[in-house]
């Protein structure tokens, strides 16, 4: 290779459906990186890496159960008024084709649905069950012509660590109601919107210098010089400069891309 070889660096982003991807010889089947060295017309190297991204594609089965009173059903612009299996191809936020099938069932009974959220370990009675997974129950109760079901998601619960570097002319730091001025690691629980229980904790470090936060969202796959390092993860960055007097913190959040059926 050729001294002080031009080195380029490609981001790309392809669907799971595109994989094995054959790149200059070099084979992906997942997602990850590969680097070759290229000869240009002059006869020059060039060094070239591949990141590669790949985006889920989704095989969704939707059930549904549909009192003939509620008919027709509509689904994806189509009535139906029968039992039907069918299918659809959608394409998601990312580019990346999916495809959804519903399994529909007709039935002279009436039908009620509900939905119940639980906390992780919490368990529900419902109808001589005892619900405790994220799943469908389902009950026939011939006497009362009526079909129960019960629809339960499991909300998070979370144990999240946040440090924190305080310069010394800033104390005392504040944190759920209490002032630190010193080192310290304490923790919290503290209960989500969803009702879930969760413990939250400070590791406060107290320092000398100046302290700069600042904080970068990005997207999936992009990145950010900072400091001479490349932000690409959903975490802090810490550079400290001794001649400046300064602690340079970077708290990088990566935007949720989504894909929903609805």
């Amino acid at each position: 290779m050729w001294p002080n070889a031009p080195i380029t660096e490609l981001d790309t982003v392809v669907c799971e459906g595109a994989l094995p991807l054959v790149w200059h010889d070099s084979l992906f089947t997942v997602a990850g990186q590969k680097t070759v060295t290229l000869h240009t017309q002059h006869g020059a190297d060039s060094v070239v890496t591949m990141h590669l991204t790949v985006n889920p594609m989704y095989d969704i089965q939707e059930t549904a159960i549909v009192s003939q009173g509620d008919l027709p059903y509509l689904w994806h612009g189509s009535e139906f008024s029968a039992d039907t299996t069918v299918c659809d191809t959608l394409r998601t936020q990312a580019g990346c084709d999916s495809v959804v099938c519903l399994d529909l069932t007709v039935t002279a009974y009436h039908v009620e649905d509900t939905i119940i959220a639980l906390c992780p370990g919490e368990t529900y009675p419902w109808h001589g069950q005892i619900l405790s997974e994220a799943r469908s129950y389902r009950d026939t109760v011939p006497e009362e012509n009526t079909i129960y079901i019960a629809t339960v998601t499991i909300n998070p619960i979370y144990s999240v660590t946040n440090p924190v570097i305080v310069p010394q002319g800033q104390l005392p730091y504040l944190w759920h109601g209490r002032a630190f001025s010193a080192d310290t690691t304490v923790c919290d629980t503290m209960r989500t919107q969803a009702g879930c229980d969760s413990v939250v904790c400070l590791d406060l470090t107290v320092t000398a210098y100046n302290v700069e936060d600042t904080a970068i969202a990005l997207c999936p796959g992009e990145t950010y010089p900072w400091h001479g390092q490349t932000l690409s993860e959903a975490r802090s960055y810490r550079d400290t400069v001794p001649e400046e007097n300064t602690i340079y913190i970077a708290t990088v959040t990566i935007n949720p891309i989504y894909s929903v059926t609805n």
